[in-house]
């Protein structure tokens, strides 16, 4: 776990330090002990939190998201961030493999984002919270295109989908504030929100009174 790796770190780190500063009595290296041990302990807090995970602040409307890295299907880094090119908005789908709520939601999921594929003015990201290998093995079973697709996010990007807590609709503005957020199982009041947010049928079609 994190937070393990942390404390481990933190405790190999200060005791080469302690020893270079007793051969060679230099005051400074103690100064950068300290700093060491205070970001050490800043990292243990933060992974405490992420474990804890009802600590950890909800994505809020209004909310604006500032950078959003994962890593993509192919195994690199890629930037998620809004706002996008042409104005797009973005439809996350927060989510988890062994998520059993997931797993219930998925095929609404499925239809709401295959109608949403071709229309303009939108864009899809689904943003898995777990391994890579593990994402590209549940999704590409549903037939999602691996460039919608991200896993592994770094902890800047969890915290600011709030993946201690999944799953979640979130829809984004073309200027990367959030507009609506839905979480937890798909209800029949959440889908009714959720297909007229999107101009859909309650089916998760496209909607025929709304062009594309």
């Amino acid at each position: 776990m994190p937070g393990v790796c942390a404390q481990s770190g933190s405790a190999w780190g200060l005791q080469r330090l302690r020893r270079y500063a007793g051969a060679v009595g230099n005051a400074a290296v103690l100064v950068i002990a300290l700093g060491v041990l205070v970001q050490n302990i800043d990292l243990v807090r933060q992974n405490r939190a992420l474990r804890r995970g009802a600590a950890l602040p909800d994505v809020e409307i209004h909310q604006r998201l500032i950078e959003l890295r994962a890593v993509s299907m192919q195994g690199t880094l890629v930037s998620i961030l809004n706002p996008m090119p042409g104005g797009k908005r973005t439809l996350f789908i927060t989510m988890s493999p062994s998520c059993p709520i997931c797993s219930s939601n998925r095929e609404k999921w499925v239809a709401m984002t295959k109608a949403l594929r071709n229309r303009k003015g939108w864009r899809v990201c689904w943003v898995s919270r777990d391994s890579l290998e593990s994402t590209r093995q549940y999704l590409n079973t549903l037939g999602i295109m691996a460039d919608e697709i991200v896993a592994e996010p770094p902890q800047s990007t969890y915290l600011g989908l709030g993946l201690a807590k999944v799953p979640q609709m979130i829809s984004v503005s073309s200027d990367g504030e959030v507009e609506r957020v839905w979480r937890g199982r798909l209800t029949e009041q959440a889908e009714a929100e959720i297909a007229a947010h999107l101009q859909l049928d309650v089916g998760g079609n496209p909607d025929p009174r709304v062009g594309f």
